[in-house]
């Protein structure tokens, strides 16, 4: 799957646009800091939001519209989708070891959303 994708330090905090075709991979470059460059500067390690896409020219499309779009905008979209900035925000006091990963489907894209665990429940 063809994947454009925002990073983030915190909730809220500094925003990194891409796309790839290897979501896991990529993401595990961004956390080793892999490539030196924005992400790695700022420590942006954090999916907010991802979507995945059939095609690589319109993944590549998308993130170039991401791009442009205002930062307020950004936001309100990760917010709107329940991704991970989101539920990040309203229980940021667990340690990320804490917090699992799950996808759902939305309109023809797959949304990622973070949910925090305290030890020993289940999601």
């Amino acid at each position: 799957m063809e994947t454009p994708y925002i990073l983030s330090d915190a909730p809220r905090g500094t925003l990194y646009t891409g796309v790839t075709s290897d979501l896991r991979t990529r993401i595990f470059q961004h956390k080793t800091k892999h490539f030196p460059g924005f992400s790695a500067k700022y420590e942006l390690t954090m999916l907010v939001w991802y979507e995945a896409h059939d095609s690589m020219e319109v993944a590549i499309q998308r993130e170039k519209s991401l791009k442009r779009w205002r930062r307020e905008w950004k936001l309100a979209l990760i917010e709107k989708r329940d991704s991970p900035i989101f539920q990040y925000t309203a229980r940021s006091s667990l340690p990320k070891a804490q917090r699992i990963l799950r996808t759902s489907s939305r309109r023809g894209s797959v949304c990622s959303t973070l949910y925090e665990l305290k030890p020993g429940s289940k999601l």
